[in-house]
């Protein structure tokens, strides 16, 4: 069951962009696979993904992506899940959080987006996820834009151009250090 279900969750990530349709039905192969498993982890990776299937421009069911990141925050908030990989978890966390306030700012209820990207904001990511801070931080400045708090938006830019300059003297420091070898 475990070969068959990241064989579908990477067809289901193939067709995203393109079909996203067809990506819902090999997720949700996916997770009737991985249920044959007590692998919750790859369930909530799989709930992730459905969810930003179902908040896809092409299909636009925002209540079903809220349904689905509430039943992989369920997952994640009630069985302590053992992983060795503590930082997969805390990403898995940043990253439905962050989908959800996205799904909220698609329906314009700015209050709860800002719950879910404040949330999203308070967890310490290390190393390649500040990415996902950047991204981050680019909607909540959208949001405030939305909500005409041009104030907090410029604030917010600024964060996020504070970011991507770590990020490329980052990846800078990486590209002289294998120059160097």
């Amino acid at each position: 069951p475990r070969i068959l279900t990241e064989f579908y969750i990477q067809i289901g990530k193939s067709f995203y962009d393109t079909i996203p349709k067809t990506s819902l039905e090999y997720f949700r192969k996916a997770e009737k696979e991985n249920l044959k498993t007590n692998d919750e982890i790859t369930h909530v990776r799989i709930l992730q993904n459905i969810g930003a299937t179902f908040s896809h421009h092409k299909i636009n069911q925002i209540d079903s992506a809220l349904y689905v990141y509430k039943k992989a925050l369920k997952i994640l908030n009630e069985n302590e899940i053992k992983s060795s990989n503590q930082q997969k978890i805390t990403g898995y966390f940043f990253n439905i959080y962050t989908n959800t306030g996205v799904a909220y700012s698609k329906k314009k209820d700015f209050e709860n987006a800002l719950y879910f990207f404040k949330k999203a904001d308070s967890i310490p990511l290390k190393g390649y996820l500040n990415k996902n801070k950047e991204i981050l931080y680019g909607y909540l400045s959208d949001l405030y834009k939305e909500k005409g708090d041009y104030i907090k938006c410029i604030e917010y830019i600024a964060n996020q151009k504070v970011l991507t300059n770590t990020l490329n003297e980052n990846e800078q420091k990486i590209a002289i250090t294998e120059i160097d070898t």
